[in-house]
């Protein structure tokens, strides 16, 4: 049932009357947040609510209701937004994080990237393993890329802060292990995520 409700919500954006780049890319901003809100009050989750809606903005209200220089305007928007939220993250960690419980913890903080590097490895690998009788093959340079470009940041740091009303003894454990993993991943991967990929992907070669 909340699905449905969902996939209306991200069903609606292509009915809206007209092809105006400001009016889409509003709509397209009260579907982000105003789902999220209202997954939120119905006690399903938020985030769900919105890749819902807008796997179903991105595969027909953006082919069927916008044209292509609204297609382009509201491309430009997100992306500015993307950038702007992601330079918050590390305002966020700056602001919310205790440079001293980072130090104290550091090799708990190391271990848990490890971790999650680890996890995105055997995802990453699993999945195109068990795919691979299925479809074309995918290089080992690109799989290898894959799992070193997961780099974490808004979404691991934004679930935190939602925790911060439960407090607790183990929250600033928990928060500390979140934003050091996140920090970790954007200066670490985030900086040489770049060559990594000049390295296993040469522009000159083709891939194979």
């Amino acid at each position: 049932m909340t699905v449905t409700v969902w996939m209306l919500l991200g069903f609606a954006g292509w009915t809206v009357l007209g092809d105006d780049a400001e009016v889409e890319i509003t709509f397209t901003a009260i579907a982000a947040y105003g789902t999220y809100l209202l997954g939120e009050a119905i006690q399903v989750s938020g985030i769900l609510a919105v890749v819902a809606a807008a796997l179903v903005l991105g595969n027909y209200g953006r082919r069927r209701g916008m044209s292509e220089r609204t297609q382009q305007a509201v491309a430009v928007f997100w992306d500015y937004v993307a950038f702007v939220l992601n330079s918050l993250v590390f305002l966020l960690i700056g602001l919310e994080l205790p440079w001293t419980s980072l130090v104290a913890r550091a090799g708990a903080v190391l271990a848990a990237a490890a971790i999650v590097l680890f996890a995105r490895a055997v995802a990453v690998y699993g999945v195109f393993g068990l795919l691979r009788p299925l479809g074309p093959r995918v290089s080992w340079n690109w799989q290898h890329l894959m799992v070193w470009s997961g780099i974490r940041g808004a979404v691991a740091i934004a679930l935190a802060l939602s925790l911060s009303e439960q407090g607790g003894a183990q929250f600033a454990e928990l928060r500390t292990l979140v934003y050091g993993v996140a920090l970790i991943s954007i200066v670490v991967q985030g900086i040489t995520v770049a060559p990594v990929s000049r390295l296993l992907i040469p522009p000159s070669s083709s891939d194979k």
